[in-house]
Order: C-alpha cells, then sequence, then structure tokens
C-alpha cells in the first residue's frame, strides 16, 4: 500500500478536532475540557483514567452520533490495546542476544530527540514503553501475535467504521490542532515559566476534510490487513535462526584471527539461505494455524484491496474538488503533482487487486522495462511455506576475494605496501530460485526469464510493494 507517511502521526496521535461551526456549546466544552487534559498530562498513570472518562462520555446515549467524540473514544480504545506494547514484547525478543541489544539500542535512539516534543507526549510514549504488570509479557512471538488478533485488531476495526461515517461526503470540514502531536507546553510546567511551542502559529490550526478521514481509513484498512497477514505464520523460531548467523559471524571472525588469516569470512547470502533449509526450521515461515491461518490471508487480501480502493476515491476527491491556497492537514498542491501517473498508477493497483479477488489473472504491462506478462495476485495470498520459495543455486566464482593484477603483474598496496585484494561481491547471490513461479504468482517464469519479471515488477509502481513479501534479492 502506499506508504502516507503524513498520515502516521494522524493515526498514533490524538489529532484534536475543535470547529465552533460544527459542535454545539456542550460539545465544544467537552472537547476543550479534553485537550486542556491532554496537554497538562504529567504521569503515564493517568492515561487509563482518563481514556476511560472519554469512554464513558462516548457511551452515552446523548452522544452517540457525535463523531468527534465517539472518534476520541475510539483511538483511546486503541491506545489502551498498546499500552506497554514495548516492554511486553521484550520477552520474546530477549530470545536472541543479538535482537535483544538491537532492541535496546534502537529505542534508546528514538529516546535521544526527545526534546523535540511537548512533555505530554513523551509522558504517552512512557505509556505505550514502560512496564504494565497487570499484562505481563509475551512469551513468544504467537503470544503477540495473539494479541494483535484478538486485542488489537478489533478496535482498529471499531475505528475504520467510524472514520467510516467522518468521510462520507457533504459532512463539514474540521480543524486539527497541531498542538495536540507536534506539542506545547504551559508556562506553569516550563523551567522559565514561559510558554514552550514546537510547531510554527501559522500551521497549528489545519483544516481537515471528510477525504482526509477516508486517507486515513485507508490507512487503519492496511495495519488490519498486516496484521492478518502477520498473524498466519509462524515466527516462533525466529530467535534460533538469527542467532545461528549471528554465532556463524562470530566464529568466522574468531577463525581469522586463530588461523592468522589476512581476512575474515564475511557471510553472502548463500549462507543465510541454506542456513534456513535446515530440518529445525522446518516450522518458520509456515501457516501456524491451517484454515484458520488461510482464512487470515483472504481477509488481509480484503483489507488491502479495501484499503487501496478507499485511498484511491479520497485522492480523487482532494484533486478534483479542493482548490489551492487552503492550509489543509494534508498539502493538495503536493497530492497534484503528476496527478495524471497517480491516477493511472492508483487504477492499476485497484484492478491488481480486483484480479486477487476475482483469483483471476491480470496482464501487466510493464512501462519500465516494455514487457507484458500474466500475473495472478490471489497467490500471493495462499503461501503455505515461504522457504520453498528460497533459491536454490548461487554464484559462486572461484573465491570471495582474489589478488588484484595490474599488466598481470600483483599490484602493490599504496598504504601498506602489501599485496592488493578485490572481494567479489557478486559472491553467494542467488541465481535460481526453487520455485521460479513463486507459487504461481508468476505462472510463465522459469528459471531463465523470471529475473527480467521479477526486474520489470519492481519497476512497476503498482506492483513494487506488493512483491516485497517474497524472499527475493
Amino acid at each position: 500500500m502506499m506508504n502516507l507517511s503524513y498520515l502516521k502521526t494522524f493515526v498514533l496521535s490524538l489529532t484534536v478536532l475543535v470547529n465552533v461551526s460544527v459542535f454545539s456549546n456542550t460539545e465544544k466544552k467537552i472537547i476543550d475540557t479534553w485537550n486542556e487534559k491532554i496537554f497538562n498530562m504529567h504521569d503515564p498513570l493517568l492515561y487509563n483514567g482518563f481514556f476511560g472518562d472519554i469512554q464513558k462520555t462516548a457511551a452515552m446515549e446523548v452522544h452517540k452520533d457525535d463523531l468527534i467524540i465517539q472518534l476520541y473514544s475510539s483511538f483511546t480504545k486503541v491506545f489502551q490495546s498498546l499500552e506497554g506494547l514495548t516492554w511486553r514484547e521484550e520477552a520474546f525478543l530477549a530470545q536472541s542476544d543479538f535482537v535483544y541489544s538491537m532492541w535496546v539500542s534502537s529505542m534508546r535512539s528514538m529516546y535521544a530527540p526527545d526534546y523535540q516534543t511537548s512533555k505530554h507526549m513523551r509522558k504517552f510514549g512512557r505509556y505505550l514503553t514502560e512496564p504494565n504488570m497487570k499484562k505481563g509479557q509475551f512469551a513468544k512471538i504467537s503470544d503477540f501475535q495473539d494479541h494483535l488478533l484478538n486485542e488489537v485488531k478489533p478496535r482498529l476495526i471499531d475505528l475504520s467504521k467510524v472514520l467510516e461515517k467522518l468521510s462520507v461526503k457533504g459532512r463539514k470540514e474540521f480543524i486539527a490542532d497541531q498542538y495536540v502531536y507536534r506539542g506545547y507546553i504551559p508556562a506553569e510546567h516550563t523551567p522559565d515559566k514561559k510558554e514552550w511551542f514546537f510547531v510554527e502559529e501559522r500551521d497549528r490550526y489545519q483544516k481537515v476534510l471528510p477525504a482526509h478521514f477516508g486517507l486515513l481509513r485507508s490507512q487503519i484498512e492496511s495495519y488490519i490487513g498486516m496484521i492478518n497477514f502477520f498473524g498466519a505464520y509462524n515466527f516462533n523460531d525466529i530467535h534460533k535462526f538469527v542467532e545461528a548467523i549471528v554465532n556463524k559471524a562470530t566464529v568466522n571472525a574468531i577463525l581469522k584471527k586463530v588461523l592468522f588469516r589476512d581476512f575474515p569470512s564475511p557471510l553472502a547470502i548463500v549462507d543465510r539461505m541454506e542456513e534456513l533449509k535446515k530440518d529445525k526450521y522446518k516450522h518458520l515461515f509456515t501457516l501456524r494455524n491451517g484454515e484458520v491461518s488461510k482464512r487470515l490471508l483472504m481477509s488481509s487480501l480484503k483489507n488491502f484491496s479495501k484499503s487501496i480502493n478507499i485511498e484511491f476515491e479520497s485522492y480523487k476527491s482532494l484533486v478534483q474538488n479542493v482548490g489551492p491556497g487552503q492550509n489543509y492537514i494534508v498539502d493538495t498542491d503536493q497530492l497534484k503533482v503528476r496527478k495524471s501517473r497517480k491516477i493511472e498508477v492508483y487504477k492499476e493497483k485497484v484492478a491488481i487487486f480486483k484480479a486477487a479477488l476475482d483469483k483471476k489473472s491480470y496482464r501487466l504491462k510493464a512501462r519500465a522495462t516494455r514487457y507484458e506478462f500474466d500475473i495472478l495476485p490471489h497467490k500471493l495470498f495462499e503461501i503455505s511455506d515461504f522457504k520453498k520459495l528460497l533459491p536454490k543455486e548461487y554464484f559462486e566464482g572461484k573465491e570471495q576475494n582474489r589478488i588484484w593484477k595490474v599488466d598481470k603483474k600483483d599490484a602493490v598496496h599504496p598504504i601498506e605496501e602489501g599485496k592488493v585484494y578485490a572481494w567479489d561481491f557478486n559472491y553467494g547471490k542467488p541465481v535460481k530460485y526453487m520455485d521460479s513461479t513463486f507459487n504461481g504468482f508468476i505462472p510463465k517464469a522459469t528459471d531463465k526469464n523470471y529475473l527480467q519479471l521479477i526486474k520489470s515488477l519492481r519497476l512497476s509502481k503498482s506492483t513494487a510493494n506488493l512483491i516485497k513479501v517474497l524472499p527475493i534479492h
């Protein structure tokens, strides 16, 4: 799916919507109260109580049709399913020392520039990352998958339903207050007793149209599809595979010193792929729950298809009906750049997913390579074991590195005065795959022509993201 990065922050935050022309005085008073509490949130432990209050208000009969109040409530339910998620993942991440170390390092890198965000957003970050002792940790990745499927997904589905109502054409526009996400700290909470700002004043309030809610709904449907797809496969032994590769690299480094070698033996693609074929990983990347997994994959396909259709309709609404010069949450002028080409790609994506839902072939005309061939996109959602799609032959060469020669003589190193060695960077790359059709996705592919067809798919904007699921180089 198209990566709408400009909407990710919209998804992950409670974007405040305050427009006097839309709300009654009672509704505005409720929204203003919630805004004030968000700005002054000083303790992550207070979030659940605050979220509970929002949900109780939304549950009142008098507010059942107040969509912004319902939007707040839906977001808070999603957030509660993510409480302490970073810590809850720790148990299965710690099964691999390498993965665990990289995870801690990445989290520290994320925390380092926290001075760029306001205090209430840092507290919210703690709500998502710090220990949640009531819920405990996920012992295995499958526990994490079950949580996404059983706790997070239903709340995303409810959120999508609210966004569907908000995206109906003809509804009035709303105003988004960027202080809620980008940040604002009242003077009473700053060391110098001055207000702290994190966004330009002219960018604080931005218009949100029904089509913008449509774009957000498209992204939510894509997330639901990802959860379904991820939840269909077995990843429980991934830590064993990672540790095996790390250990092999470590042994190679030790052997360099013990055997006085000039160079280490760096790992190539062939090392990773052949390790993965060992019997101890026979369950890895397979369907983890038979028929249930198959249904999840079909649901995933439907989610992705729905996502691209909603995104296309929202995009058309914005570029055709919205004029320039307005302070919208998504810059319409940017959306209109190469509009005809974008519409062309959207149409092709929609057609590809329709073919997938109908279990029919799609005739791809790759403009970049001038190739034309059939694909069966639904086959990407019927893969039972990804290891059956791994490489079977590799580029070998005579050796990983060789002595460099000039005029048939050994070249002299300009610094160390020894021999010059040149790595063969092609060494170990795949040249043939166990299934060149990739589960029938490219039915006419063979060992001889698959590379040209894969190249065509990668260079076509309508399929470039679609094939990222395949284990191809």
